[in-house]
C-alpha cells in the first residue's frame, strides 16, 4: 500500500516548487539598500563641508575627473574650463597627492580653506604647493570659485601690494620673469 501524498507533492511525484517570497525579499532588500546609499551620497555631497569638497576637488583635479571637477566647481568657474575633449589627458605617471588641509574660515556664503599639497611622479618629488581655495555656497552647496582663488592667492604672494593694498611685512616673494630667447646675432663682416 502507497502511502498518500503528502501537500507538498505533485501527482507526478515532485516537489511543488517552494514559493517566490524568498526572491522577492531579496529584490526588497536590494532595493532598500540602491535607495539607501544613494540617499547616503546625497546628503554626504549636501552637507558636505568646504574642507570635504577641497578634498574631492583636489583628486578630481590630480586624477584627471574633469567631470567630478565641474560637478565641484562654482556655476562661474565651471565656465572657464574648456570642454573635455581640449582638456590634456592626465599622466599615468601622476599619483594622488599628500594632503594637508587647514581648517575652514567660514563667512556667510563664503569660505577659504588652507592647503598644503605634495604631489610625486613615479616615486620622484615632483613639487609642493601651499594655497588658499576659496570656495561660495550655491544652491546650499559648497562649491570651489577659481576665479576668487586665483585673485586670492595672486595677493597673498604679492602681499597685498599687487591689487592696492599695502604691502605686507616680510621677505618679497620670488618672482621671475619668463625666459627670454636670446636675440639673433649680428652678421659680421670679413
Amino acid at each position: 500500500m502507497k502511502p498518500e501524498a503528502t501537500p507538498e507533492e505533485t501527482k507526478s511525484g515532485g516537489r511543488k516548487p517552494k514559493s517566490k517570497t524568498r526572491l522577492v525579499i531579496l529584490l526588497v532588500i536590494v532595493g532598500v539598500l540602491v535607495v539607501g546609499m544613494a540617499l547616503a551620497t546625497y546628503f554626504f555631497l549636501l552637507k558636505s563641508g568646504p574642507d570635504q569638497v577641497v578634498r574631492m576637488y583636489v583628486v578630481a583635479e590630480s586624477t584627471g575627473d574633469y567631470a567630478t571637477m565641474r560637478t565641484l566647481l562654482s556655476e562661474d568657474s565651471a565656465s572657464l574650463l574648456p570642454p573635455d575633449d581640449q582638456l590634456p589627458p592626465q599622466s599615468e605617471e601622476s599619483t594622488l597627492p599628500q594632503m594637508d588641509i587647514g581648517k575652514p574660515v567660514i563667512e556667510g556664503t563664503r569660505a577659504t580653506v588652507p592647503v598644503k599639497i605634495k604631489q610625486e611622479v613615479l616615486g620622484a618629488f615632483a613639487g609642493e604647493q601651499e594655497l588658499t581655495i576659496v570656495l561660495v555656497k550655491e544652491q546650499g552647496q559648497w562649491k570651489v570659485d577659481l576665479k576668487a582663488t586665483v585673485m586670492e592667492e595672486y595677493e597673498r604672494r604679492m602681499g597685498g601690494a599687487g591689487l592696492g593694498g599695502p604691502p605686507s611685512e616680510g621677505p618679497a616673494p620670488e618672482l621671475r620673469a619668463p625666459a627670454q630667447p636670446a636675440p639673433p646675432a649680428e652678421p659680421t663682416e670679413r
